[in-house]
């Protein structure tokens, strides 16, 4: 996820939105993963504040991906 926001903050036009929404990719099966993570009993649980956080980052790249 970060290194396609890196690369498509160096980028133009549809390249640029092309990495920003592989990142937006990424950032959704992070926080499926920790999801899954939970319901596998790995984590006890993930944390209100670390979702929140996770759906701000996924809403920005949505917005920089257009």
């Amino acid at each position: 996820m970060a290194l396609n926001v890196s690369e498509g903050a160096c980028s133009q036009g549809r390249i640029a939105q092309t990495r920003f929404y592989t990142a937006r990719g990424s950032a959704q099966e992070t926080l499926a993963c920790m999801e899954v993570a939970v319901a596998l009993g790995y984590l006890p649980v993930v944390r209100e504040d670390v979702q929140l956080r996770m759906r701000q980052i996924i809403g920005t790249l949505t917005k920089l991906a257009r």
